[in-house]
């Protein structure tokens, strides 16, 4: 049965939504701009291009750049409460993939890599007790 005052929605309107949804997706994932741009077959350029020409489409990717964020920021999260994987390397990534948030320069990873020295050369058990305090502040 159809229903007259239902609204069809176009199909361009259906692709963008899709489209949309999968850019969502691939920020959610920690995907870059470059890699979203690989995946829907074009060039960064392009990507660039449908940026500054579509207001929608540039804040689809400002989601997706924030998503982004979130899951790098969860994996460094997960990386320090359980001791493991390169702490220094999504630090690095943070740093110089979302400059605007933490305001890193490739300058200040030798400063970080200093901390870190610092950090491996605590005890054992004095790096549990930092972890507990990271916990802590954390409301973990």
């Amino acid at each position: 049965m159809n229903n007259p005052e239902a609204r069809t929605i176009p199909a361009e309107e259906i692709e963008r939504s899709n489209l949309f949804k999968k850019i969502r997706d691939m920020g959610q994932s920690g995907k870059s701009q470059a890699q979203i741009a690989r995946k829907l077959d074009i060039s960064l350029v392009i990507l660039e291009q449908w940026i500054k020409a579509d207001p929608e489409f540039a804040e689809v990717m400002k989601e997706a750049d924030d998503l982004a964020l979130a899951w790098w920021e969860n994996q460094l999260q997960k990386q320090a409460l359980s001791r493991s994987g390169n702490a220094t390397l999504i630090t690095l990534v943070l740093k110089t993939r979302f400059e605007s948030q933490y305001g890193g320069t490739t300058s200040d990873v030798s400063t970080e890599t200093a901390d870190m020295s610092a950090i491996k050369a605590l005890s054992p058990k004095g790096r549990e007790k930092l972890r507990k305090l990271l916990q802590k502040e954390q409301g973990l």
